[in-house]
């Protein structure tokens, strides 16, 4: 069977990573919808989620990239 679809293969097909990506959650950040993996202090970008293209240009929010939980206070 082939199936044509934007949904992510991991979202469709079950495996035994389960999980590890069970603690993962999407989260509104300046207008932006990233999927998040909480650590310890702070969460990793696993997924950024927008039709803009310009917004994947912005290197804060690339997978990977690590984001403070704490507010920050100006």
């Amino acid at each position: 069977m082939i199936l044509y679809t934007v949904v992510p293969q991991e979202a469709i097909f079950t495996s035994e990573d389960d999980e590890k990506t069970s603690g993962d959650m999407v989260v509104a950040i300046n207008n932006l919808q990233l999927v998040v993996r909480p650590q310890e202090d702070k969460w990793e970008v696993i997924r950024l989620i927008s039709s803009d293209p310009n917004d994947y240009l912005n290197d804060q929010y690339r997978p990977g990239q690590l984001l403070s939980l704490k507010p920050s206070i100006q």
